[in-house]
């Protein structure tokens, strides 16, 4: 499928739903892939980053699987 035909398909898409959480989806992920701002983090973000950094390095890290188990059996609690 060509871009133009792709591009076509989806206007036509969007002009038929009435389902007010794809819309915003789709908007946000333009709004995403359109944004040209460069993101600057200040000390205390480039702090967090390193340490994170150095948490992978030194194996401090634990799985999604095992964050999902521990985040569930704390709501149990």
């Amino acid at each position: 499928m060509t871009t133009a035909k792709l591009k076509e398909n989806l206007i036509n898409s969007i002009r038929n739903t009435d389902k007010e959480f794809i819309l915003e989806e789709i908007k946000l992920l333009l709004d995403f892939e359109l944004d040209t701002e460069v993101y600057a983090f200040n000390a205390e973000q480039k702090e967090a980053i390193k340490e994170a950094e150095e948490d992978i390095i030194n194996g401090r890290v634990i799985s999604d699987e095992e964050a999902n188990q521990r985040f569930n059996k704390w709501l149990e609690e």
